[in-house]
C-alpha cells in the first residue's frame, strides 16, 4: 500500500519523475516539454481569452521553480494559481517509511516542538475524505533576524508502514489564511493505494 493524492482539479501535481506519461498516452521527457503542453492547454481553454505573454511567463517561470524544488528535495510539489495572474501557492509532499518516526508522536513529525516557533503550535486531528485519520501542525516562524514571521502548515499520516507529510508555508500572511483553506482541501484527498507485489 502506498499514499496518493487524488488531488482537486485547482491543484496541479509537478511530476516527480521522467519520463511522465500524460492522459492521452503521451509522454513527457522532462519539465520543460510538460510545462509548454499545460502553457498549450492554457491557449485553448473554452470561454477564456488566452493569456498574455507576461501571465504564460510567470507560470512557466512558477512552475519551473516547482519542478526544480521537487527534483532537488525529492519530494512531489503541488502548485494552485488563484488566477493566471494571481497569487501562486505551493505545497510538498514526502512519503517515507514508518521508521523515520522512531519513537516520535505523529504530532512532533508535524513540528509542534519545533524550537524555533514563535508561540505554541496549534494542533488539530484530521481525517481526509477516505477517512485515513492524521494531524495538522499550524506554527508561526521567524524568516529572518529583522522580524519577519511566516505561517507553515503540516500535515502528517501514518498507514501501512508509510508516513505521508504534506507541508506548506507562506510569506504573506494574508495569503496564509487562504492558504490554509487551499491546502486543507488538497490533504482532504489524500488515499491510501493497494500495490502489488512481483
Amino acid at each position: 500500500m502506498s499514499f496518493s493524492l487524488d488531488h482537486p482539479d485547482a491543484w496541479i501535481g509537478v511530476p516527480d519523475h521522467w519520463p511522465f506519461p500524460w492522459l492521452d498516452g503521451t509522454e513527457f521527457s522532462d519539465p520543460e516539454h510538460w510545462i509548454a503542453a499545460l502553457l498549450d492547454d492554457l491557449d485553448h481553454q473554452e470561454n477564456q481569452e488566452p493569456p498574455t505573454p507576461e501571465v504564460r511567463e510567470r507560470v512557466r517561470e512558477v512552475l519551473t521553480m516547482a519542478a526544480q524544488r521537487s527534483a532537488k528535495a525529492q519530494t512531489r510539489v503541488f502548485v494552485l494559481f488563484e488566477g493566471w495572474d494571481g497569487p501562486a501557492f505551493f505545497a510538498e509532499a514526502l512519503t517515507q517509511r514508518e521508521e523515520v518516526l522512531g519513537t516520535r508522536t505523529l504530532e512532533q513529525l508535524a513540528g509542534v516542538d519545533d524550537p524555533t516557533q514563535l508561540g505554541p503550535a496549534y494542533v488539530e486531528q484530521f481525517q481526509t475524505d477516505s477517512g485515513i485519520a492524521g494531524v495538522l501542525c499550524i506554527r508561526y516562524l521567524p524568516f529572518d533576524e529583522h522580524g519577519i514571521v511566516y505561517g507553515r502548515l503540516d500535515y502528517a499520516f501514518h498507514e501501512a508502514g508509510e508516513v505521508l507529510t504534506l507541508s506548506a508555508g507562506e510569506l504573506d500572511l494574508v495569503d496564509f489564511e487562504r492558504l490554509k483553506v487551499h491546502v486543507a482541501l488538497l490533504a482532504a484527498s489524500v488515499v491510501v493505494l493497494e500495490t502489488s507485489e512481483e
